[in-house]
């Protein structure tokens, strides 16, 4: 801990949703960020009062607690794993991992397990809303590690987080994600039909979505997406790619456990079409062109 009391926090990954995240830190904690791209991290220390680092095993060095939060599983290993080390040997004794990527249950039990032979405090802490909830610091997070120490680091996740809760032991923070996602892809597919229903019938869009919106149907997708599909402008808050990343390990965990997902086998197909036809890194929101433009198989 540094000698004015605050923790010492280092961040790996300065995406749509890390960037804000390790900005709001600023806020309470010494921060020094690092991102693989040099000049998303010069162009956030000059928004920030923070330090950047020119290499990962630098920027954990000295550090109480570092994040992460990365694409994929492929981001996440290739941040860990060092030639005949991984990030885990860099890092003090006792000091605490936090990764927010959301990524495979099987590599984050791995990882969990390597963490303890290092003697190292490490969560899975997969979060919910986007770069909305991420600018605006009202994330929810879902936890799995270790229960003891989640009270430390609770005032580090309330930064940027509204709503953080605890779910069980290493993994089981990814296993609530998955939940989450197929919760979503639902209301993803639901939202699109609704709104493509609602353009071909001839009705007032803003005022239907309005009327919905204070009933059952309304929906934190509701609140920020129906508008952008009703009116074809997207404002890209999670990409196409990567909520397809995300529908991909909710069926192959699910397969794990012996577990049919019909509905999240559908979204999936759905999204897949979306990046074929050259629209991965658009917003999730342009499912609705599927409909529109009669992709649909």
């Amino acid at each position: 801990m540094n000698s004015n009391n605050k923790l010492n926090i280092s961040f790996i990954g300065l995406g749509k949703m890390g960037y804000p995240m390790a900005g709001h830190l600023t806020n309470r904690y010494n921060v020094k960020v690092f991102n693989r791209t040099i000049n998303k991290s010069q162009k956030w220390i000059q928004e920030f009062n923070g330090q950047i680092s020119n290499s990962i095993n630098e920027v954990v060095k000295n550090a109480d607690v570092v994040i992460t939060c990365l694409l994929d599983d492929q981001s996440l290993q290739e941040t860990i794993f060092q030639p005949q080390k991984t990030i885990f040997d860099f890092m003090k004794s006792n000091s605490i991992f936090i990764d927010h990527t959301t990524a495979s249950y099987s590599l984050t039990c791995k990882l969990a397990k390597l963490a303890e032979q290092k003697k190292i405090i490490i969560f899975d802490a997969p979060t919910s809303g986007g770069k909305i909830g991420a600018e605006k610091g009202n994330l929810s997070i879902m936890v799995g590690g270790n229960q003891n120490k989640f009270n430390f680091i609770k005032p580090i996740l309330s930064c940027y987080a509204h709503s953080i809760s605890f779910i069980g032991k290493n993994g089981s923070g990814q296993l609530a994600k998955i939940a989450n996602q197929i919760c979503v892809a639902g209301i993803f597919q639901g939202l699109a039909e609704a709104i493509h229903f609602i353009k071909k019938t001839g009705l007032d869009g803003k005022i239907v979505i309005e009327a919905l919106s204070q009933g059952a149907a309304q929906s934190w997708q509701m609140n920020h997406r129906a508008m952008q599909m009703l009116t074809e402008k997207f404002d890209i808050q999670a990409t196409v790619d990567m909520f397809l990343k995300d529908l991909r390990i909710c069926l192959k965990e699910s397969e794990n456990f012996n577990l049919k997902l019909p509905m999240t086998q559908s979204t999936e197909k759905y999204f897949h079409l979306l990046h074929e036809n050259g629209w991965g890194y658009d917003d999730c929101a342009t499912l609705i062109r599927l409909f529109d433009q009669h992709l649909i198989p």
